[in-house]
């Protein structure tokens, strides 16, 4: 045995040493998978990597489309969103400017309750050596007739219509050479003629005619338009006093005046159309007020007649324009006094009876207002009378309309 184990022993010790790590690796290895199944797994591992590689790259561009197309639907929406939010904007400006309009538009008529505005868009402007208009996007279709006065939103004049389309009209401005128009210098209350000048009309500039010869104009003075003859509404602002000069001949003198309102910068107006100004002959229009107070007056006691008409001729005093502030503050009241007697005493209460308190309250008023303009050397007593004749022709008519409309009302609201 002993020889057995030196003549072999070393090779049985390396033999079992290999055979006792042989069965730790083979245990090792059935602990995990099998040999073959490893063998495979090892010889295949390159394919599977590259085929997991290649899904995850398929995998990302998929999703890399996905949400690239995901981004390009989501700006598209979000300028949809803008697009929309800018047309609001746009819209909301739109219906800002457009109650301002409003706004200035109700200012107009609660200043001027006399008057029926209608506004316009400038839809074009002409402005030459030659002339100086506006072209306005409101015509006949609404109203609007030749010689209609033209405002901006703060009340100044800005010219008057001389051509009427359907849809269109033309407005020759206050600077142009063919505007002319019967004004007053607020301050003095004295009487002349506005009128464009193609000297000043370069400048912007118009200018004021016909002073009277102790005219005292001063830098900055308001000259408003006269509402005498009854052509033009009275009280509109056309412009400011410049300067005082000498014409050619070195007698007479003419103002120069600043236009109220911006001519250069106009994109609304409004265009001014008078009730029952369109009624004109001999450039008169009629005038109701006076037969208002007398008439009622003629078919009231006198004690209410009187009271009706101080207090119409504060109103009248209040809405339009004359001569004197309170003009029909007084002439209305002595008008219904006029008439209640001339009801008791000459003649019945009738369309006669109407007819001649009318036709007093007519000379009283008349004869106030030149008395007025007279005293401040501001007209001449021809001018005055041809005017109170025309307007009396031309307004006593309407008593065949307005005198059963106003005994109507009288027996209704009294019985």
């Amino acid at each position: 045995m002993r020889e057995f184990l030196e003549k072999y022993g070393l090779r049985l010790l390396i033999i079992t040493t290999a055979c006792a790590v042989l069965i730790s690796v083979l245990s090792f290895v059935s602990a995990t998978s099998g040999f073959l199944q490893n063998a495979v797994g090892v010889l295949t591992y390159p394919f599977r990597s590259a085929v997991t590689a290649v899904a995850t790259w398929a995998e990302d561009k998929q999703r890399y489309y996905k949400d690239y197309s995901d981004l390009i639907a989501e700006n598209e929406a979000l300028r949809e969103r803008v697009a929309e939010l800018e047309r609001d904007a746009r819209q909301a400006e739109a219906d800002r400017e457009e109650n301002a309009l409003l706004r200035e538009l109700l200012e107009l008529r609660e200043q001027r309750r006399d008057l029926t505005f209608e506004s316009a868009a400038v839809i074009d402007r002409e402005s030459t050596n030659w002339t100086s208009a506006l072209t306005l996007n409101r015509g006949t279709a609404h109203g609007v007739e030749k010689n209609d006065c033209v405002v901006s939103a703060e009340g100044d004049l800005v010219g008057v219509v001389s051509a009427v389309g359907y849809n269109w009209c033309t407005v020759l401005t206050v600077i142009d050479t063919d505007t002319e128009l019967g004004a007053r210098v607020f301050r003095t209350q004295e009487v002349a003629v506005a009128e464009g000048d193609l000297a000043l009309m370069g400048e912007g500039r118009l200018k004021l005619s016909y002073l009277s010869a102790d005219a005292q104009l001063l830098s900055g003075d308001v000259v408003t338009t006269s509402g005498l003859g009854g052509f033009y509404p009275g009280g509109l602002v056309i412009g400011t006093v410049e300067s005082v000069r000498t014409g050619d001949d070195g007698l007479a003198q003419y103002a120069v005046l600043a236009p109220a309102a911006r001519l250069g910068e106009l994109s609304e107006v409004f265009i001014i159309k008078l009730t029952l100004a369109h009624l004109r002959v001999w450039g008169i229009a009629p005038f109701l007020p006076p037969l208002l107070p007398a008439v009622l007056a003629s078919m009231e006691d006198r004690l209410e007649g009187f009271v009706f008409a101080l207090a119409f001729g504060v109103l009248c005093d209040l809405a339009l324009t004359a001569p004197l502030p309170c003009l029909y503050t007084i002439a209305f009241p002595l008008t219904a006094l006029l008439a209640a007697l001339i009801a008791r005493s000459v003649l019945q209460p009738g369309i006669l009876c109407s007819l001649a308190v009318s036709t007093a309250a007519f000379v009283l008023v008349d004869l106030i207002t030149a008395v007025t303009l007279l005293a401040g050397g501001r007209s001449e007593l021809s001018a005055i009378a041809l005017r109170a004749v025309r307007e009396l022709a031309l307004s006593l008519p309407l008593l065949i309309v307005y005198h059963p409309v106003l005994a109507f009302l009288h027996r209704k609201f009294t019985l």
